[in-house]
């Protein structure tokens, strides 16, 4: 009976021990989070813990694309009263990915994938990637609303391919944006309206009277290019590279990032038509048209910024019509200075806090150290990047740095009077004249003797014959007044000897 009593025992542990794996392992299977990410944070009008299953899996099987259990159909939709088509779409409901979705889609100028219902969508660190297409990644239809999320981070919606342009997201309804990263995606079209979708907005495209809202994640590296207009076939620059906003909708900006995104005309960050507010550490910078023409947040003809509550990130800002005096950030604190969270991106202002408003007022230029090339110096204003003072160099008459010798040549250093430049030149080799040599030290002359005592050109031997006399120089009168005496020596000897011996016979 013990025996019996003990293995009861020991069997109701055992499961007593798997039934907590058990229960583990169910809640891992589970996708639930606030809709803010994994971990809550409070960013503008999201203030509560909204703790939402994400019931629906999105994935790839065998090149398939797979919703829950099944295939994943295309299915028709309204993308107008007077349009539609087949296309994939998602109704009202949570969803998350579970493997990266690539969508390559033949339908040129069309969405991808629409969002047609009231739609939360965790990318959960995976992307949905757009192939061979001139099209949005993803559309919200007018009244619907997408809710994107990304509780892992690294996920994307993104075009690939150079042939694949398009919006990564266009709304007509609402778009919340807690998570997930908005990148290469690039607009090009041919349009009839400059307003028009087609070029403008590459990363995300808000339609009138439409509403986005941005607590997290970042908008970054997508391109507004220029299109041309159907009717006249003259270009039309592109707007918008991070976000375009429309006349009569809504951008707010709680939080997240645009940055490192281009249009080749204005709003290379952000360009607004609507009502824009900002609040939050939101961060707009590092945008523009090239590296040195910047163009982050522009408020075009309409277009108002305003401060929605407190403020630490960074804005880069301009507006249409600038001129000096003029309002470009309302809604400030009267007692904090804004004006080190703001910059102006037209080179000719500078910005200051007055009030409650952020205003243009004339730009200081400040100077670096003096720049150079060969022919020119000039100085680069530190904040603006504006070349100032450019001029031809005053040289100096230089300095011999380097003497010359027969065997190298010399140099000569001279020095701008104004930027304190250098340039150097070459002094020529001494020359050699005959056995004669230049001394560039003190200009004297030395003749060369190193052959005078060698024995019919052999080198090393001395000529020890002294009955040998050698020829005078020409030009030397010594040696000739020398030469004069012994003829004369010579002949008196000769003529002395021819009498003595005459007696002699």
């Amino acid at each position: 009976m013990k025996n019996k009593l003990f293995t009861i025992l020991i069997g109701l542990a055992m499961v007593a021990a798997i039934l907590p794996a058990y229960k583990v392992k169910a809640e891992e299977t589970g996708h639930k989070h606030c809709i803010c990410g994994a971990q809550h944070t409070e960013k503008g009008d999201h203030i509560s813990d909204t703790q939402t299953e994400y019931s629906t899996r999105l994935y790839m099987k065998d090149g398939k694309l797979m919703m829950g259990d099944g295939e994943w159909e295309t299915r028709e939709t309204a993308l107008t009263p007077y349009v539609s088509y087949d296309a994939y779409s998602l109704e009202s409901g949570n969803y998350y990915l579970d493997t990266d979705l690539e969508f390559s889609y033949e339908l040129i100028e069309m969405p991808v994938l629409f969002i047609d219902g009231d739609v939360n969508l965790c990318l959960n660190g995976h992307s949905i990637i757009l192939a061979s297409s001139q099209s949005s990644v993803i559309e919200v239809i007018k009244g619907k609303s997408l809710t994107l999320t990304d509780c892992k981070g690294g996920g994307n919606i993104s075009h690939k391919g150079i042939y694949s342009a398009g919006h990564g997201i266009t709304t007509a309804g609402t778009f919340n944006m807690y998570g997930g990263n908005i990148t290469n995606n690039f607009t090009f079209g041919v349009t009839n309206n400059i307003a028009d979708k087609a070029n403008n907005g590459g990363g995300v495209f808000i339609e009138p009277n439409c509403t986005m809202n941005m607590y997290g994640g970042t908008i970054t590296n997508n391109k507004a290019v220029s299109g041309k207009d159907s009717s006249t076939g003259e270009a039309i620059e592109g707007h918008g590279g991070g976000v375009y906003v429309s006349k009569d909708s809504e951008f707010n900006m709680y939080g997240g990032e645009i940055s490192g995104n281009k249009s080749n005309l204005t709003g290379g960050g952000v360009y607004n038509l609507g009502t824009m507010t900002v609040s939050g550490d939101a961060k707009i910078s590092g945008n523009g048209k090239n590296s040195r023409n910047y163009s982050n947040a522009y408020m075009g003809e309409g277009g108002t910024l305003t401060i929605g509550g407190k403020l630490t990130g960074k804005i880069g800002v301009s507006k249409y019509d600038s001129k000096v005096g003029d309002v470009v950030v309302t809604g400030a604190d009267a007692d904090k200075d804004y004006s080190a969270i703001f910059f102006s991106d037209n080179f000719n202002f500078d910005v200051k806090h007055d009030g409650n408003n952020i205003v243009l007022i004339p730009h200081t230029h400040v100077l670096g150290e003096w720049e150079h090339n060969g022919i020119l110096h000039w100085h680069e204003c530190e904040v603006c990047s504006k070349v100032l003072d450019d001029a031809e160099h005053t040289w100096d008459e230089g300095v011999i740095t380097k003497e010359p010798t027969t065997d190298a040549e010399g140099e000569k250093t001279f020095t701008c009077d104004v930027c304190k430049a250098t340039k150097t030149e070459a002094i020529d080799k001494l020359p050699v004249v005959n056995d004669e040599i230049q001394d560039g030290s003190n200009n004297s002359q030395y003749t060369d003797t190193s052959d005078k005592n060698q024995n019919n050109g052999t080198t090393g031997e001395q000529n020890n014959d002294t009955s040998a006399i050698t020829s005078p120089e020409t030009g030397d009168k010594m040696n000739l007044v020398l030469w004069i005496a012994l003829l004369v020596v010579s002949a008196s000897t000769v003529i002395g000897t021819a009498v003595v011996n005459r007696k002699t016979i």
